[in-house]
């Protein structure tokens, strides 16, 4: 098992265990000090991926 899957198995496993309002990205984002530059290069892309999902629904939902 590589890294970035120890890191999404370790993700979900604290979503799982975190209150409703704390998202998977929030917990990346808590955590990436603490990963190599490799695997915050990783955390950068899932967020700003997730960023790009959020403004996608937000123009969706005005379109409406």
């Amino acid at each position: 098992m590589n890294n970035e899957s120890l890191l999404l198995q370790l993700v979900q496993e604290l979503a799982n265990s975190q209150s409703p309002t704390s998202s998977p990205i929030d917990i990346l984002f808590k955590l990436r000090p603490m990963l190599t530059p490799r695997e915050q290069k990783y955390v950068d892309l899932m967020i700003k991926f997730q960023e790009v999902r959020d403004l996608m629904d937000e123009i969706h939902s005005e379109n409406l």
